[in-house]
């Protein structure tokens, strides 16, 4: 028997996987009305205050719906945990070279029901496992 659930969180990495690929990922406060608005936006005004990783990575919630036009630039929600799927977060996270270089990638935070966790690394149209193959 098939898993719906595992299919489910396999369709989610690969739709903003393909979302990053055909527009990137960029920060909700600086889209302009008119502009085209694909890709991925995070909402870069609200950094998550429990970081899951080290000081040096800033995380932002991923944007899931928004509303950008001449009378608005509104988030309408971002992605929250999906406990069916075991998704405990979905971020943005941003890291800086020595260069000071900015470069994102998205993270799907997995926790399972013994409360270990596991992340999916979205980056420029592929997701990976940690220490495994790209998949697109």
């Amino acid at each position: 028997m098939v898993n719906l659930d595992t299919l489910r969180l396999i369709n989610l990495a690969n739709e903003l996987a393909s979302l990053y690929e055909n527009g990137g990922i960029k920060p909700f406060s600086k889209i302009v009305p008119g502009e085209t608005t694909r890709g991925l936006y995070f909402d870069d005004e609200c950094p998550y205050e429990n970081n899951l990783h080290n000081d040096s990575i800033k995380e932002y919630p991923l944007v899931a719906d928004m509303c950008v036009d001449n009378i608005h630039h509104d988030i309408i929600s971002t992605y929250s945990p999906i406990p069916k799927l075991g998704i405990k977060r979905i971020s943005v996270n941003e890291y800086s070279t020595e260069d000071d270089e900015v470069y994102y990638d998205v993270v799907i935070c997995l926790e399972d029901d013994n409360g270990d966790t596991e992340e999916i690394f979205i980056e420029k149209g592929y997701w990976q496992l940690p220490g495994g193959n790209l998949y697109d």
